[in-house]
């Protein structure tokens, strides 16, 4: 019974611990996962499918200058994608990372 306490509470503590590189790499992995997908869409319902499995339905995009775009938005540059030539990779590297309390800012 001792064990157990005591490997709840490591767990617990392990878990509400935010290591930044742990976080960054979940991050870039989940970047990555997002930009091999983009390279697989070819017409809009994979991008409607991607988007209704992969985000939540307030999602908002936050460019890097801080302006926000609705799925609206995105989602219509994203179509637009479709018809352009397609890149033979992607890459969204994570430069910087900043963990806070409610979460991170790359």
């Amino acid at each position: 019974m001792t064990q157990l306490l005591l490997l709840s509470t490591a767990l617990l503590i392990a878990s509400t611990t935010a290591d930044t590189f742990d976080v960054r790499a979940e991050l870039q992995a989940l970047y990555d996962e997002i930009s091999q997908a983009t390279l697989q869409f070819t017409d809009a319902s994979d991008v409607d499918l991607f988007h209704d499995v992969l985000y939540t339905p307030d999602w908002v995009f936050l460019d890097a200058a801080g302006k926000k775009e609705t799925w609206a938005q995105v989602r219509a540059v994203a179509i637009d994608a479709l018809s352009s030539p397609r890149p033979d990779s992607m890459r969204q590297p994570i430069r910087s990372l900043s963990v806070e309390a409610d979460g991170a800012s790359p």
